[in-house]
């Protein structure tokens, strides 16, 4: 009675299309998320799984940590342990290279003595053995972040970059991270002018690569380019710079390249290549 009821009003057929309708949508949005979390899922798998190679600790001074993320995103850092001590616990790291404070924690820890040391992530367990370097900390900072280089407190802009590691270079805000310069004493800047030093040079405003000389320039001729230098100053003091494996404990690290002044050379964070870009200002 009711089926005759709903075909003589003429709507059953309209009711069976809109069910169709409406099982063919819940359908495409429930595999839709169930793919989803499986992609999901498979990223998280293989972050894990390659989490000795994303995170590295860079040193271990006497008040801080310097953690090197070189994953895309944020990272959940569930604790920091140095030999038997619990330090840190229930930070976010971002990518680039991270400092956290230590201080207190490694009180009456040996210095120069290897501890092994744990960093618990969401994505698993990184450790490795580091020596622990009573030195002072550095008065030139260098941080790679994603945001703006945060000139009221002090940085500056020197470059920008895709990747961490293995990229071209920009000027013109086109990257991913921004490489930013701070001194604790002196106010510092990327002109070059005043004592400053030219740290590379670049063919183009951005997707360049890295040059530190131009006369051996793979081209017709060095000035078929427009260069740009790329450069750390200081009004208040002389800036000294070196490219080479190492320096010591005055100059602080900025960059690594992969040193080909004929075709141009790609940047990374330091130690990634063999040659170090170092600059001491003081």
């Amino acid at each position: 009675m009711f089926k005759d009821l709903l075909h003589k009003k003429g709507i059953s057929s309209v009711v069976l299309v809109s069910i169709l309708i409406a099982g063919s949508v819940m359908s495409f949005f429930v595999l839709s998320q169930w793919y989803t979390d499986i992609q999901s899922k498979l990223e998280l798998q293989a972050m894990s799984n390659n989490i000795h190679t994303h995170l590295e600790i860079e040193k271990i001074s006497e008040t801080s940590i310097y953690i090197l993320s070189r994953f895309k995103l944020n990272l959940a850092l569930n604790y920091i342990k140095i030999g038997d001590r619990m330090c840190v616990n229930n930070l976010i790291i971002s990518p680039g290279v991270n400092k956290i404070n230590i201080k207190g924690c490694i009180v009456g820890l040996q210095n120069m003595t290897p501890y092994d040391v744990q960093i618990g992530t969401n994505l698993g367990l990184y450790s490795a053995y580091k020596i622990l370097r009573d030195i002072p900390e550095k008065e030139l900072i260098i941080r790679y972040t994603k945001s703006e280089c945060n000139s009221e407190d002090g940085y500056t802009r020197l470059y920008g970059v895709d990747s961490i590691d293995n990229s071209h270079v920009e000027i013109d805000g086109s990257g991913i991270y921004n490489v930013c310069a701070k001194h604790v004493n002196y106010t510092i800047g990327n002109q070059c002018t005043n004592s400053f030093a030219n740290l590379f040079l670049i063919a183009s405003q951005n997707n360049s690569h890295v040059y530190t000389e131009t006369s051996q320039v793979h081209s017709a001729s060095p000035d078929y380019y427009d260069w740009y230098n790329i450069c750390l100053n200081s009004f208040e003091s002389t800036v000294h710079y070196l490219l080479n494996e190492t320096a010591d404990e005055r100059y602080t690290c900025i960059a690594s390249i992969n040193k080909n002044d004929i075709y141009g050379a790609s940047i990374a964070s330091c130690d990634y290549y063999k040659d170090n870009l170092f600059v001491f200002v003081g």
